[in-house]
C-alpha cells in the first residue's frame, strides 16, 4: 500500500515543474503526475482510469 504524503516538499515541486513543461517528454510528464496523484492519496487504479 502506497501512502499519501510520501514526497518530500522539493520532491513535489520538481515533479509539479516536470509536469507544466511543455517540452518534457509527454511520458516523463504522465509518470511525474502519477506519482503526485499518489502522493494526495489516490490509488493505483483510480490513476489508471
Amino acid at each position: 500500500m502506497i501512502h499519501p504524503g510520501f514526497l518530500s516538499f522539493e520532491d513535489r515541486r520538481e515533479l509539479e515543474a516536470c509536469v507544466r513543461r511543455h517540452r518534457v517528454d509527454h511520458g516523463v510528464a504522465r509518470r511525474a503526475n502519477a506519482l503526485l496523484l499518489l502522493d494526495d492519496g489516490k490509488s493505483c487504479a483510480q490513476i489508471a482510469e
